[in-house]
């Protein structure tokens, strides 16, 4: 799941770069054509890409009713692994492995040849 769910982030994520490229582009066509002095930055989109470690995708089942953010599960999950928050708020996503048996997260599995 985690692979797939990937995959479809990073498609979205270039359809979003695309558009506001494309959107950045016509305003500097439009200021090109209007003979305007352009000032400014680059125009910034880091804001605009989706990464459920940035907080800004939520997983959800709305046949089963219910939904969640990384930052959400790692609340519900850090008192009952009794690990913190905050570890587990960054390893939620990724390719990290909780061994039951330690009680650690690992980056990957244990006893594999990786």
């Amino acid at each position: 799941a985690y692979q797939h769910i990937t995959k479809v982030l990073e498609q979205v994520n270039v359809i979003t770069g695309t558009l506001f490229n494309e959107n950045v582009t016509a305003e500097l066509d439009k200021a090109t054509i209007a003979n305007e002095e352009i000032e400014g930055d680059e125009p910034d989109d880091s804001e605009l890409y989706f990464s459920p470690d940035r907080g800004n995708v939520a997983f959800g089942s709305a046949f089963d009713g219910w939904g969640f953010r990384i930052n959400q599960f790692a609340e519900l999950y850090s008192k009952k692994l009794g690990m913190k928050k905050a570890v587990l708020q960054k390893t939620l996503w990724g390719e990290f492995y909780y061994s039951p048996k330690e009680k650690k997260i690992f980056k990957k599995v244990k006893g594999s040849l990786q």
